[in-house]
Order: structure tokens, then sequence, then C-alpha cells
């Protein structure tokens, strides 16, 4: 099926089937954090997108007549390239109630179906929401206290479970075709060579050969079915921990970015663990028992060799093993450090230069350099140790199998065939042993991976899955705090007991000292954070039961150092957003003071602003995130120091464009630039975390601007 069939029809099938099972959700709220492409759903992220809604859809082929026993609603691919819900179907009656094009009708059943595809989307609601909310809460904790650690990565293997059930099928052949060719060479010595028998020497080669290329295929097909199933589980864990990554709350991100990219970039262990010879090993492990019984069978007791060479290989090695990953979890730890080093000194290059700290950061660097080429070569030591002894104690198994069987050759118990041949069984039994003792070796890093994994798919989401939020449709912008109290972890408190009210269309501007918690409160207002104690609500909604998406879709936010991401202006304008034209793309630019830059350089909209905006001034990147609240015309608009790096004439310039947009909107801003406080009709003044004046602009703007030139006084050389 293709990938894009019924994108575009798909949106409107979600939230019908939503509001069919109760479920109010936007397609914001829904969508947020998928690989949207045009802003579409595909049917492979449509069971993502209804697991938000509580909804369990299951992507399938379904025949007529299967179809008029399932059980409706059923989202149906059409030949058109679009989706119709099926809401039930008569087939006596030959009639079928659907959802199409955004109306009910009720049509012949046969015409509707002659248009069905055979690919259908099962919907039904989510064990959890079936039940009453304690029965729900009973469950969840259950649930909860049931998990393990690593069960999502087990869920993402056992998905795969039959290409693996494919595997081990092919592994038992595979190993069974292992014992023709020694079989074959004692047959040869023993019954062939002594009665030059000829034409049984032939019958034998082609056997021989005729299983050698059923072993062949056998063996690209298991490698085949391996690839696939890891590449499966590569791009699944690969999507899962990205969207942890997107929702994770901001009270919870990482302290260190850069040990946490290095420890993303560790999950390239665990792929090429799980997609290496690590498969085929445990596979072929069990395989050994049969080997060394067949030795028993052709050498009786000599088999005792082999076993216990493969005992002394795993003693060492696991007796190696322990020092081995102590040096290996010190090299992880300080390679993350070396990473976050780097990603630290890249960020302020400029502040290293002009402090002239570059000997103290080379210095820094070239002392975790030496730790790791340290480190690292006690490892591969350890490593080399391992695999040479392994590899001696199975040299001294071939010497000694030899040895043993000269003297049951001697006694007529063995024959010069048997003797050969236990000597290849032999190999093959040591060729799963030295594999493994490679495995242990990259166990631990492997492990390691999974633990790195597993705490970011244990990170406390912004959305809680097991929460309905509330999705909003329309806000007017009427904002109450109550006792509001919040404080960053393990903080002092940054707010304490805030009590406020902002009506609708209100324009405010919050003014204080730096550190006052100023930022806080607005961060607070967008959802990014959650208060300690009190609430913060939004024409009469507590934030804490709002959808974050469907928050943000109706505010238009400033930050106060805004992200820029490589790519061009119109790409970082439009961003997360869908169906934005190029008109409105150049009525906020323009309206953000972006319009000299656009007009002036040869690539317009398509002008890259480079790495976190480096190709524009501090300005300019301010007018791109003025820009990006812009779009969309929302109702609310929050701003947090919108024009401190701009020069005065764009800030005023800015500031009398604003004037007329806010004009039916509600404006908080948070501000020290005398020309913006123009725009508001309240100030409110916090410091120390509490709110010290509030009233009207006219009064406070007065004081507010003769105290800040008193400031400005003061400071030596102005």
């Amino acid at each position: 099926m293709d990938s894009k069939l019924a994108g575009s029809s798909l949106n409107d099938c979600l939230i019908i089937l939503c509001d069919m099972f109760g479920r109010n959700h936007s397609l914001s709220s829904l969508t947020a954090g998928l690989p949207l492409e045009d802003g579409a759903l595909t049917p492979s992220l449509f069971p993502r997108a209804a697991a938000k809604a509580g909804l369990e859809a299951l992507v399938c082929e379904l025949d007529n007549q299967t179809l008029i026993e399932q059980t409706c609603p059923v989202v149906l691919f059409l030949d058109n390239n679009s989706a119709a819900i099926l809401l039930q179907l008569d087939s006596t009656r030959n009639e079928a109630l659907t959802w199409e094009n955004g109306q009910q009708s009720m049509q012949p059943a046969d015409k509707f179906l002659a248009r069905y595809t055979g690919y259908a989307i099962t919907i039904k609601q989510a064990e959890d929401n079936e039940l009453l909310p304690e029965q729900r809460q009973e469950h969840q904790q259950q649930k909860q206290q049931s998990q393990n650690r690593y069960d999502w990565f087990v869920s993402v293997v056992r998905s795969h479970w039959r290409t693996y059930r494919d595997v081990l099928v092919a592994s038992f052949l595979i190993n069974i075709f292992a014992l023709v060719s020694p079989l074959f060479v004692m047959n040869v010595y023993d019954r062939v060579v002594p009665n030059n028998a000829t034409e049984t020497l032939w019958m034998l080669a082609f056997g021989v050969v005729l299983a050698f290329l059923f072993d062949l295929v056998l063996k690209i097909q298991r490698s085949w079915f391996i690839d696939h199933a890891g590449k499966g589980i590569d791009q699944e864990i690969s999507a899962k921990l990205f969207e942890k990554t997107l929702g994770l709350r901001m009270a919870a991100r990482p302290v260190s970015t850069g040990s946490f990219v290095n420890n993303l970039n560790e999950f390239d262990s665990l792929r090429s663990f799980i997609t290496s010879v690590c498969i085929t090993t445990l596979v072929d492990l069990p395989f050994i028992v049969l080997f060394l019984a067949l030795i028993v069978w052709i050498g009786g007791p000599l088999a005792l060799v082999p076993l216990v060479s493969i005992l002394a290989c795993l003693a060492i090695a696991w007796g190696l093993n322990r020092p081995l990953q102590e040096r290996i979890l010190k090299q992880q730890q300080m390679s993350s450090s070396r990473q976050a080093m780097v990603t630290e000194t890249l960020l302020g290059l400029e502040g290293v230069k002009t402090t002239q700290a570059e000997s103290s950061m080379q210095f820094r660097w070239e002392r975790m350099v030496a730790f790791l080429a340290g480190n690292g070569l006690h490892i591969r030591r350890l490593q080399n140790m391992t695999s040479h002894s392994a590899m001696f104690i199975l040299q001294m198994n071939t010497v000694l199998l030899v040895i043993g069987g000269v003297y049951l050759i001697g006694n007529g118990t063995l024959s010069m065939g048997g003797l050969i041949a236990m000597i290849m069984i032999a190999g093959r039994c040591a060729a799963p042993v030295t594999q493994m003792i490679g495995l242990l070796n990259q166990y631990e890093r492997a492990r390691q991976a999974l633990d790195q994994a597993d705490n970011v798919m244990s990170f406390p989401q912004e959305r809680e899955p097991d929460r309905n939020y509330l999705s909003i449709k329309k806000i007017r912008g009427f904002w109450k705090a109550q006792s509001l109290s919040f404080a960053y972890p393990e903080q002092p408190p940054l707010l304490s007991e805030l009590d406020f009210q902002i009506k609708s269309g209100e324009k405010i501007a919050i003014l204080g000292r730096m550190g006052s918690g100023k930022t806080s409160l607005i961060k607070l207002m967008m959802g990014l954070y959650q208060p300690t104690s009190g609430n913060l609500s939004l024409d009469g909604i507590d934030l804490r039961q709002i959808d974050p998406a469907s928050l943000r879709e109706h505010i238009g936010y400033v930050p106060q150092v805004v992200s820029l991401f490589s790519g061009s202006i119109r790409e970082n304008i439009v961003l997360g957003r869908t169906g934005v034209t190029d008109e409105e793309i150049l009525r906020v630019a323009r309206l953000a003071g972006l319009g000299e830059l656009i007009s002036n350089s040869p690539n317009g909209l398509d002008f890259q602003v480079g790495e976190m905006g480096r190709n524009l001034s501090g300005g300019q990147v301010q007018a791109v995130g003025l820009a990006r609240a812009l779009v969309g015309d929302p109702p609310l608009l929050i701003m947090d120091e919108p024009s401190s790096a701009m020069d005065n004439h764009t800030a005023a310039r800015v500031c009398e464009t604003l004037t007329h947009i806010c004009e039916n909107k509600t404006l908080i801003m948070v501000t020290h630039h005398l020309a913006m406080l123009n725009l508001a009709e309240r100030i409110m003044v916090i410091e120390k975390g509490k709110i010290i004046a509030d009233g009207p602009a006219d009064m406070l703007a007065g004081v507010y601007g003769e105290g800040q030139r008193r400031e400005q006084t003061l400071q030596p050389g102005t």
C-alpha cells in the first residue's frame, strides 16, 4: 500500500472517529510530535495519532466478506486515493452508511465496495478507556507494577517474532547441513577409498553439493531476515527515543546537552549488537549439544576434550569480563564528558576567544584524550587477552583430539575417517563459542546503551499518555493566577504566592530586575513548566488540564532567546505549521521588520540563516522569532524581550506595527525597552518573585522610565 494513500483525508477521519468515541481532541494535539509530511497523516502514522486519543488502530487487509463481519466503524482506503469511514454495512439490504468528503450518507453497498482497495484500518477503544474511572486507575496501577525495565524494548523485538521464527527454522537446517561435510569425509575415508567405490563417491558428492547449495540459500535468506528485522527494530526504537526526547518536560531536561547527545549516539552500539552475529550466535549455541553428541557417537570419551575446551574458554571470558566492563563504563563516561565539552566550546567559541581561554580548554581536552587513549589501551589488551587465550585453548583442543584419536585408532575403536570427521565437528562447535566471546566484549557497551535508552524512555512526559486533556478550539485570553508559586528543580523559589488577573484583550507589560521571575512566569503561561503550588488558569481552565499542543496553537510566543535552525528564513518562520502560504510568510516577515533583508537578498525567503542563525544579526534573529509568532494571526501574543537586540529605529517600527496587530488581541510582554511600553495599557512590576506594583501604564511607565534613566546616569562612563 502506498504510504501516502489517503493522506489528506485521514486527518478528517481521525477527528470524526474521536467525536464518535467521545474524545475531544484537536488535530494539532493528535499529531503533535509525529513526522508529518505536508501536515497529512499517512496510514503508518494513523495508529500513533489514534493512540493519543485512547484508540487502538490497526492497518490491515480485509476482503469484502470479512468486512461484512467486521465491527464498525472501519476506515477504508478507496481507489480515488482517499479514505472514508464505514459506519454501518447491511449486505441484505445492500446499504452502506458512510462518512466521506465531510458528510454522512447512505449509498448502495455494492457500488461503495467496488471502490474499496482491500486495505482498511480497524478501530476500537483502548482497553483502559473501556473501564470506569475507578477501574481504569486501578488497572493503570497494576499495569505499572507489572512493568519491568526494558519492556518497551522487548515489545518492539516481540513484534518481529515471525521473522525470528523463520531465522530459527533456517538456523536449525543450517546446523543440520553442517554435519554433511564431516560425515561425507568419514564415509569417503572409511568406505569409498578402501573399496575404490567411485560410483558411490560421485553419488555422495552430488548429495553433498546439493546440501551445500541449500545451505548457501538458507544462509543468505537468514542474513536477510536478521537485517530486515534489525532495520525495523532500529527504526521503531529510534522513533520512540526521539519522540520521548521531544515530549519530555522541560523540568526534566538533561543537565548536559553534549552528554545526552553522546548517550543517544551510543545507541549505535545496541543497534550493531542486535543486528550483527548476535542472533545467529544465540541460535547456534544450543546445537553445540548436538555436535557433542555426534562426537560421542564417533569417538566416545574424546567428547570430553571439546567439552572441557569450551568450558575453559567461557571461564576465561567470564573472569576477564568484569574488569573489562569497568573500563568500558569509564570510557563511556569520559566520552560523554568530552562530547559535552566540544558542544559547549563550539557554542561559546566567541567567548573562549575573547577571554583568551584557549589554553585552558586545550589543557582540559588533552587530559580527556589522554585518559581515553590510555583506558582504550587497557580495554583492547583485555579483549586481546580473552580472544588469544580462547584461540590457544581451541588449538590445544585439536592437538588433544589427534593424540587421543591415534590411540583409539590403534585400539581399533576409531577409524581414520572418524578422526577427521570428529576434528571437523569439534571445529564447528568452536565457531559459536569464539563468536560468543566476542559478543561478551560488546555486551557491556550494548547494555549501557540500552540503559541509556531506557532512561530516555522513562523521561517524564509533558503530555501524560494516560490523561484525557481538554482541547480548546477558541480562547478569549482571560488569565487568572491564584497563590501561584514556582521553583526550578532543586532551586529556591522564583515566584511566590502571585495573584493577578489579565482580562481578555488587555495589553500588559511585565517589568522587573534581572532574576525577578518574569521569564519564569512567561514559561508557566506557555505550559513549559508547571507551578509548584497554586494554579494558573486560562479562560477559567487550569493550564494543567489543557493539551499543551492545543494551548500553543492559539498563542504567538516570542521567547527571550529565539532558537533558529539550519535552513531558510521561510523554513524558520513556518517551522512546525502547515498550510502557510508564501503571501502569509511575506506579510508576517515585513511586519516583523525583515522586509529590507528579504528585498536586498537575491535569495529572498530562501536566504540561509546558518546554524542557530549565525548568518543573521541579533536583531534579525529576534525579527524571525516575532514573524514566527505572528503566523496564523493568533488571538494571544506572549513576548519576552521581543526587541532587546533591535536598534531603536527597528524597535519603534515594530512597536508601531504591533499597535495595529494587537488591537483585538491579548498581549503579555516582558520588556525593558521604553518604546515597547507604548503598547501596554497596564504594567505589572515583579521583584524577587512577588508583585510589588500593578496599575495603569500611563502612571507606572513614567516612574519606570525615570528610574531607568537614573540607573543609567549612575553607571560609570554614561
